[in-house]
């Protein structure tokens, strides 16, 4: 049963989705580990880092870094480019579906098209 659908007795809207948004990680996070815990060969995450708090988003790309270095193959799918591409071996930009721009993390980092589109530069 999932807690998505948990409801908040007597918690005015605001407070009940700020529990419902705790459950919602707390659910993601334990679905993570389940995957880690039977040793995956490729982990396929798709915007794990959507509603983290900031300390959280850290410490999930620091933890991405330290998976990938210990030879996990991983496939992202995040809006937080810059923290993705710090951590990418490969990089695809996709726009409507279709790759308009593949390379290395790096090199669409320092990439100007994709720095003044994708990273605020």
């Amino acid at each position: 049963m999932s807690v998505l659908n948990t409801t908040v007795v007597g918690a005015p809207a605001a407070g009940a989705a700020i529990v419902r948004s705790h459950f919602e990680f707390a659910e993601s996070a334990v679905q993570t580990v389940r995957a880690l815990v039977l040793g995956p060969q490729l982990l396929l995450l798709d915007e794990p880092s959507l509603g983290l708090a900031p300390k959280l988003v850290t410490d999930l790309f620091a933890t991405l870094a330290e998976l990938r270095d210990e030879g996990m193959t991983i496939l992202l799918v995040d809006q937080m480019a810059s923290l993705a591409l710090a951590v990418a071996d490969r990089a695809y930009l996709l726009e409507t579906g279709r790759v308009v721009q593949s390379g290395t993390g790096k090199e669409m980092q320092q990439d100007d098209q994709v720095m003044k589109a994708y990273l605020g530069a």
